[in-house]
């Protein structure tokens, strides 16, 4: 999982009740906001080169409102107070944001050449190193990048922000752990840094550690309350939501999506994982509840659809099932696993010859589903439609593996029934 300066979707994909949970999610469900904080560093930087000093700072001030820039904002205001305090002059530092601009416009190379020509008139500058870290990593060169961020960290030791820059880099490179060490040794400088604990908490997820996330996140101040909105506190609840549903920890599941729900009421996945929930609790109306409000959120949401169907299917209501698994497989057609979940409900009706056209279907898409075999042998019984039936037995028994034994042993019993009664 790799994460970037403006807003990532964690991914953590878990299997359970014929539904993978993922958070790809995510990474199509972001925030409306999402390219604003980087936006507001790119145009900090651009007025910075130009001297424009006082403007800059205005964006790199509102920066500091957003988790995902709120690091770099930080060392950009930084270096604008050093010009204040004299310590570096105003020159230097409109340089060193010409090198950042090259970088952020994909001009890697050149900004590494330019910070090493600054470097060699300001040795001990710190954040020029850490500034280089970052344009290495641009590059693909981690070993000599994180060679700079380590000698950010020796200049500044007691600084935070080296280690928060060194962290993000971790972070991005999916080097979770190191990047938890680094956001802890800041947070052991400066223990009420709201920034080391969230950029900790993504760190957490980043390592599928949703519950030390939580609780970083849970940490936060006040003064940024709106942080636990980001998308990254959801999916921390939802993924921690979707462990407990793999672990069958259905009320404590439970729990986690209504919060996931509750921070964002508009995310659909949420609704469709605590139906999940309410499945496995075995309280189908609710389920049934929660996947027809994701389809009214949602229509086209085949998901909902389909464990709407399975809920049916599994109350026995076979004719409800069959409405949703036809709409699935006009959502989602040639999908061997729909098409047969549709043929099943048919032959649970009685709709014997429904089922048997459906079976088809199914073995037009993947002839060696042998299961589709199976079932319409007993719809061709049923039919009174002995030799087909023989014909259907006997494929499953030529490609049903010998594990399943017990359907093994009723088909070849089948077939000898059905061979008798000719």
């Amino acid at each position: 999982m790799k994460s970037k300066l403006t807003i990532i979707g964690l991914v953590a994909t878990m299997v359970c009740a014929g539904l993978q949970f993922s958070l790809h999610a995510q990474s199509n469900n972001v925030d409306d906001s999402e390219f604003l904080p980087g936006t507001l560093l790119v145009e900090g930087v651009s007025l910075a080169k130009k001297k424009k000093f006082d403007r800059a700072r205005a964006k790199f001030e509102v920066a500091l409102q957003h988790w995902q820039v709120h690091t770099h904002g930080t060392l950009f205001l930084k270096m604008l107070d050093d010009i204040d305090n004299k310590s570096v002059q105003k020159k230097t530092i409109a340089n060193i944001f010409k090198a950042v601009h090259d970088d952020y416009n994909i001009k890697h190379k050149k900004a590494v050449k330019s910070l090493n020509k600054l470097i060699k008139k300001n040795k001990k500058y710190f954040p020029l190193y850490a500034l280089k870290g970052d344009a290495l990593a641009n590059l693909d060169q981690n070993e000599k990048a994180e060679a700079a961020y380590a000698e950010a960290i020796n200049l500044a030791a007691d600084d935070i922000l080296p280690y928060l820059l060194r962290g993000k880099y971790y972070s991005k490179i999916d080097e979770g752990e190191k990047a938890v060490a680094d956001f802890t040794k800041a947070l052991e400088l400066h223990p009420q840094s709201d920034i080391s604990l969230f950029e900790r908490g993504f760190a957490y997820c980043q390592e599928r550690e949703y519950t030390s996330a939580i609780k970083d996140f849970n940490a936060l101040s006040k003064n940024r309350k709106e942080w636990l909105h980001s998308t990254v506190v959801l999916e921390a609840y939802y993924n921690r939501g979707a462990q407990r549903v793999g672990k069958k920890s259905y009320r404590s599941a439970l729990k986690d999506f209504n919060m996931a729900i509750q921070l964002n009421p508009d995310y659909v996945d949420s609704y469709l994982s605590r139906g999940l929930v309410y499945r496995g609790l075995k309280k189908y109306s609710k389920a049934i509840a929660e996947f027809t409000l994701c389809i009214k959120k949602k229509p086209d949401y085949a998901d909902a659809y389909y464990q709407r169907a399975l809920t049916h299917a599994k109350r026995k209501h076979f004719q409800k099932a069959e409405v949703d698994f036809r709409k699935i497989t006009k959502l989602r057609p040639g999908n061997e696993q729909y098409e047969y979940k549709l043929a099943e409900s048919l032959y649970k009706q009685g709709k014997y010859k429904q089922a048997v056209t459906q079976f088809n279907n199914v073995l037009k898409i993947a002839p060696n589903y042998f299961w589709a075999y199976y079932w319409q042998g007993y719809s061709y019984k049923y039919l009174g439609k002995s030799k087909s039936a023989i014909v259907a037995f006997h494929k499953f028994l030529s490609l049903a593996p010998k594990q399943h034994h017990n359907q093994r042993v009723y088909a070849e019993d089948e077939i000898k029934r059905l061979t008798r009664g000719k």
